[in-house]
């Protein structure tokens, strides 16, 4: 069951009818006292223990029950009788068993038989383990009790050479079997195995004749079969074909078609017990021949051997055939045609071309990985009767190295969480996230950042002690800023005004408005031939040989004239010297 091998069978390993399978109530009794945390290998027997436990839990179906129950110097329940509604409760509950004190194997026996023989499971299976050595007053008797009253087996695990001697008496008083762990790597083999057997509806011992439903190579002149004694019992896969089944329906002899083979399933044995009648029966070797000779391929009448390498440049694949005849002789001369079906179905026809004696060669595309089927056909050239083969091989193109091993590791796991301290995370995903791990601090030092922090200050506090800076120099450096970046960006500059030059042009205007002619004609004297005076055009005319007024004083000899008055006064009194 969950290997490799039962994909390639005919059948499934669990059986789908669950009216035949009764209802299983399996409890695990782990002792968990500080002798099972010494180590075994990478890992720890506890840690080994729990994830066996959790293995087993997953093997059952959702009307199984199951209990765990801890011991050390008492018992406690870990998981009380639950179904398997919700298997990542389970787990997540096992995980989270932790080391404690001594051994006290009747204080965990004495729990369980506190509450399984009241369980409504129809089987009854417990699995015992432990390291330790412990008193064995009253647990023979107990599991006795359980077993002939209840029908509750008991199987024990002894891990190490330390563990109870007592442990083998037990599983021979409880129905049940004794495994001695001496490595304690098996133990998680170990209750898989016990869970796989806990029910014996996978074990059918009875005696009948099986039933013919379909034709088979297989079944060639055979026209009658003895009776079986019992098998194991399964369920056929969908494309299988069944040709012997059983009085419930179960495949007794299966075959189906696995990838570019068959493969055969016969589900009772070969030996003196369940085919006790078959190793006496004249037929015997002739159905075990055609049994075998029907799982290989159909003979031809030519040797073809084919080879496909990937060119890694081109990613062609070149297929190369060597055409033998029987006798050894080289086929020459042949039209081959292949007809190449990728994993999705699709075809392509290719012609092979001869560059050897019997050797020819094509390529194709390949479009993905996986299996491809070739069908060569060949003819020969002058269409002689015979001379023409067919035959079908295949090929595969491989993944990447990084996908080849897809498989999981479940023990790598548990050596990795264990070496860091972590734990493995069960069935349900939710509990990956639970906040459950010690947090661990580590130190980082600051002072190389301080030291880097005050060397990048330190020039700036010399420069605020040397250097005093006030409004104003903030205010010009601004407009030195601002007229550099003008500059740059080719913006026309306006040129800097002091406030004395503003003074002075302002000056100069209220002067220009002072002295500013009056509009309109000017009078001036007529010339002596007329005593009229004559109007001209309003031009600036020389201002009249008059005296002109002094300006006066300010009212406040105090307050002096503005530099623009008295600049004006000078030259006016030094015109009327002139004139």
């Amino acid at each position: 069951y969950g290997t490799q091998l039962e994909d390639i069978l005919p059948g499934e390993m669990q059986i789908k009818d669950e009216k035949r399978r009764p209802t299983l109530g399996i409890v695990f009794i782990i002792d968990h006292s500080g002798s099972m945390g010494e180590g075994a290998g990478s890992t720890t027997k506890l840690e080994l223990a729990k994830e066996a436990a959790a293995r087993s839990v997953r093997l059952l179906f959702p009307k199984d029950r199951v209990g765990v129950i801890e011991f050390d110097d008492a018992a406690n329940w870990v998981v009380p009788m639950t179904d398997m509604s919700d298997p990542g409760k389970v787990t997540s509950a096992i995980s989270g068993i932790g080391l404690g004190g001594g051994t006290n194997i009747l204080a965990g026996v004495q729990a369980m038989a506190d509450v399984l023989p009241n369980d409504p499971a129809k089987v009854k299976h417990v699995i015992l383990l432990t390291d330790g050595i412990a008193d064995e007053a009253g647990i023979p008797e107990l599991v006795k009790a359980l077993n002939t009253s209840n029908g509750i087996t008991l199987s024990t695990v002894a891990v190490g050479a330390d563990a109870a001697p007592f442990l083998k008496d037990l599983a021979e008083l409880g129905q049940g079997r004794y495994h001695a762990a001496t490595n304690p790597a098996s133990i998680p083999s170990i209750f898989t195995e016990e869970t796989t057997l806990a029910t014996r509806a996978y074990i059918v011992e009875e005696s009948f004749f099986p039933a013919l439903v379909n034709s088979s190579p297989m079944m060639a002149g055979i026209n009658s079969i003895p009776r079986i004694h019992g098998y194991v019992a399964t369920s056929a896969k969908d494309l299988a074909q069944v040709i012997l089944k059983s009085e419930k329906d179960d495949p007794i002899l299966a075959t189906w078609q696995y990838g570019l083979g068959r493969s055969v399933a016969f589900t009772s044995d070969a030996t003196g017990r369940w085919g006790r009648d078959w190793v006496s029966w004249p037929g015997y070797a002739s159905f075990w021949a055609q049994t075998i000779r029907s799982t290989l391929g159909d003979s031809s009448n030519t040797a073809l051997e084919m080879k496909v390498t990937l060119d890694d440049i081109s990613k062609k694949a070149h297929v190369m055939l060597d055409a033998r005849s029987r006798s050894g002789g080289f086929l020459n001369g042949y039209q081959i045609k292949a007809n190449v079906v990728d994993p999705d179905g699709q075809t392509q026809a290719v012609t092979l071309r001869q560059i050897a004696p019997g050797r020819y060669e094509a390529f194709f595309d390949p479009n993905e990985q996986g299996v491809y089927l070739l069908r060569f056909d060949g003819q020969a050239e002058n269409g002689a009767a015979g001379q023409s083969f067919a035959q079908t091989n295949g090929w595969t193109l491989s993944y990447s190295p990084e996908y080849r091993r897809i498989e999981s590791d479940p023990d790598l796991l548990l050596r990795l969480a264990t070496l860091t301290g972590g734990k493995l995370a069960s069935a349900n995903p939710a509990d990956i996230f639970t906040h459950d791990l010690l947090a661990t601090g580590a130190s980082v030092p600051l002072w190389p950042w301080l030291l880097l922090v005050a060397a990048l200050l330190l020039p700036l506090d010399v420069a605020s002690r040397r250097l005093i800076l006030t409004k104003q120099d903030w205010v010009r450096f601004g407009a030195t800023l601002r007229e550099r970046l003008r500059r740059q960006s080719g913006e026309a500059v306006p040129v800097a005004q002091t406030a004395r030059m503003s003074a002075l042009r302002q000056a100069k205007e209220r002067t220009r408005e002072e002295y500013k002619p009056a509009a309109g004609p000017v009078i001036v004297n007529p010339p002596p031939a007329s005593k009229d005076p004559v109007q001209i055009n309003p031009v600036e005319a020389p201002p009249p040989a008059t005296a002109q007024p002094k300006p006066e004083a300010p009212a406040n000899p105090q307050e002096p004239a503005s530099t623009a008055a008295s600049l004006l006064a000078r030259k006016k009194n030094l015109r009327d010297k002139r004139e």
